[in-house]
Protein backbone atom coordinates (compact mmCIF):
# COMPACT_ATOMS: atom_id res chain seq x y z
CA UNK A 1 0.00 0.00 0.00
CA UNK A 2 1.41 3.43 -0.93
CA UNK A 3 2.46 6.01 1.80
CA UNK A 4 -0.17 8.35 0.99
CA UNK A 5 -3.54 6.36 0.80
CA UNK A 6 -5.84 6.34 3.90
CA UNK A 7 -9.23 4.75 5.43
CA UNK A 8 -12.16 5.83 6.57
CA UNK A 9 -13.99 3.92 8.74
CA UNK A 10 -17.78 4.38 10.26
CA UNK A 11 -19.42 1.91 12.15
CA UNK A 12 -22.67 1.48 10.98
CA UNK A 13 -24.52 -1.29 12.74
CA UNK A 14 -24.31 -3.39 15.86
CA UNK A 15 -23.21 -0.53 18.44
CA UNK A 16 -25.99 1.02 21.41
CA UNK A 17 -29.03 2.83 19.39
CA UNK A 18 -27.72 6.04 21.63
CA UNK A 19 -24.23 5.64 19.93
CA UNK A 20 -26.06 5.47 16.42
CA UNK A 21 -27.27 8.95 16.82
CA UNK A 22 -24.79 10.70 18.57
CA UNK A 23 -21.47 9.83 16.62
CA UNK A 24 -20.27 6.07 17.85
CA UNK A 25 -17.26 4.79 16.42
CA UNK A 26 -15.54 6.78 12.86
CA UNK A 27 -12.64 7.91 12.11
CA UNK A 28 -11.60 9.33 9.16
CA UNK A 29 -8.01 9.34 7.62
CA UNK A 30 -6.15 6.52 8.95
CA UNK A 31 -2.94 5.94 7.26
CA UNK A 32 -2.56 2.07 6.57
CA UNK A 33 -0.44 0.06 8.74
CA UNK A 34 -2.01 1.77 12.03
CA UNK A 35 -4.51 0.32 14.38
CA UNK A 36 -7.94 1.69 15.43
CA UNK A 37 -9.84 0.49 18.50
CA UNK A 38 -13.07 -0.05 19.58
CA UNK A 39 -13.54 -2.38 22.18
CA UNK A 40 -16.53 -4.85 22.55
CA UNK A 41 -16.36 -3.69 26.53
CA UNK A 42 -17.63 -0.39 25.81
CA UNK A 43 -21.60 -0.43 24.58
CA UNK A 44 -20.88 2.59 21.97
CA UNK A 45 -19.53 -0.22 19.85
CA UNK A 46 -20.98 -3.53 21.13
CA UNK A 47 -24.56 -3.35 22.23
CA UNK A 48 -24.26 -6.75 24.24
CA UNK A 49 -21.21 -6.31 24.86
CA UNK A 50 -19.80 -9.87 23.98
CA UNK A 51 -17.08 -10.56 22.00
CA UNK A 52 -19.22 -12.46 19.66
CA UNK A 53 -21.53 -9.95 18.61
CA UNK A 54 -21.83 -9.05 15.16
CA UNK A 55 -20.74 -4.98 14.31
CA UNK A 56 -20.34 -3.72 10.76
CA UNK A 57 -18.71 -1.04 9.29
CA UNK A 58 -18.56 1.16 6.25
CA UNK A 59 -14.92 1.22 5.14
CA UNK A 60 -13.52 2.99 2.12
CA UNK A 61 -10.27 4.73 0.95
CA UNK A 62 -8.86 7.76 -0.13
CA UNK A 63 -5.19 8.46 -2.04
CA UNK A 64 -3.33 11.09 -1.23
CA UNK A 65 -4.23 12.84 -4.73
CA UNK A 66 -7.58 12.11 -4.71
CA UNK A 67 -10.29 14.26 -2.94
CA UNK A 68 -13.44 11.53 -2.60
CA UNK A 69 -13.60 8.37 -0.15
CA UNK A 70 -13.94 5.58 -2.56
CA UNK A 71 -15.86 3.21 -3.53
CA UNK A 72 -17.79 2.37 0.22
CA UNK A 73 -17.72 -1.21 1.29
CA UNK A 74 -19.57 -2.56 4.29
CA UNK A 75 -17.55 -5.45 6.44
CA UNK A 76 -18.68 -6.97 9.12
CA UNK A 77 -16.75 -8.96 12.06
CA UNK A 78 -17.35 -10.22 15.73
CA UNK A 79 -17.20 -7.49 18.33
CA UNK A 80 -13.91 -8.83 19.89
CA UNK A 81 -12.39 -9.45 15.91
CA UNK A 82 -10.77 -7.31 13.84
CA UNK A 83 -10.64 -5.96 10.22
CA UNK A 84 -7.49 -5.54 8.04
CA UNK A 85 -7.10 -3.83 5.42
CA UNK A 86 -4.37 -5.12 2.82
CA UNK A 87 -3.29 -4.84 -1.13
CA UNK A 88 -2.51 -1.93 -3.15
CA UNK A 89 -4.49 0.95 -4.39
CA UNK A 90 -5.51 -1.27 -7.31
CA UNK A 91 -6.66 -4.46 -5.21
CA UNK A 92 -7.33 -2.87 -1.66
CA UNK A 93 -9.05 -6.27 0.37
CA UNK A 94 -10.77 -5.63 4.06
CA UNK A 95 -10.28 -8.94 5.74
CA UNK A 96 -12.19 -9.84 8.83
CA UNK A 97 -11.28 -11.93 11.72
CA UNK A 98 -12.64 -13.11 15.02
CA UNK A 99 -11.03 -13.01 18.20
CA UNK A 100 -8.75 -15.62 18.08
CA UNK A 101 -7.56 -14.62 14.91
CA UNK A 102 -9.13 -17.05 12.48
CA UNK A 103 -10.20 -15.39 9.00
CA UNK A 104 -13.93 -14.78 8.31
CA UNK A 105 -14.24 -13.12 5.09
CA UNK A 106 -12.80 -11.10 2.64
CA UNK A 107 -14.61 -8.00 0.86
CA UNK A 108 -12.82 -6.36 -1.69
CA UNK A 109 -13.03 -2.41 -2.25
CA UNK A 110 -13.51 -3.11 -5.97
CA UNK A 111 -16.04 -5.74 -7.34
Amino acid sequence: MTDSTTLHVQQVNGQQSSAKDFGGFKHDKIPFGSKECCPYTSPNCSEKMTKDAIVTFFISYQENRGSAFIPRRKVSCPAGGYIEAKGTPDNIAYESFDANHKSLETVYAKE
